[in-house]
């Protein structure tokens, strides 16, 4: 089976930009008129952001994402990923 990667991601983040964690945007095609799908639920002091992960990403697994931390475009506010400063 040739399977793509997974692209698009709901990531659960803190207000520090932390990834807390992440699934897959994934929609199931019911018939012409229904599509389900699901969305993370953030805690208190959380968010869910949607990001499309960037070519340098899109091969990592999941788990690999953990690494990083959501950030936002000071200009247009897209959310992007960036390494992580936490020690």
């Amino acid at each position: 089976m040739n399977e793509q990667p997974q692209r698009r991601f709901y990531i659960v983040h803190d207000e520090k930009g932390r990834i807390l964690g992440l699934a897959p945007i994934v929609m199931e095609q019911v018939n012409e008129r229904v599509r389900l799908g699901y969305r993370l639920v953030p805690g208190p002091g959380q968010r869910v952001t949607e990001i499309a992960l960037a070519d340098e990403h899109v091969s990592l697994l999941p788990h690999e994402l953990l690494d990083f931390e959501v950030v936002f475009h000071p200009e247009t506010g897209q959310p992007h990923l960036r390494h992580s400063t936490k020690i």
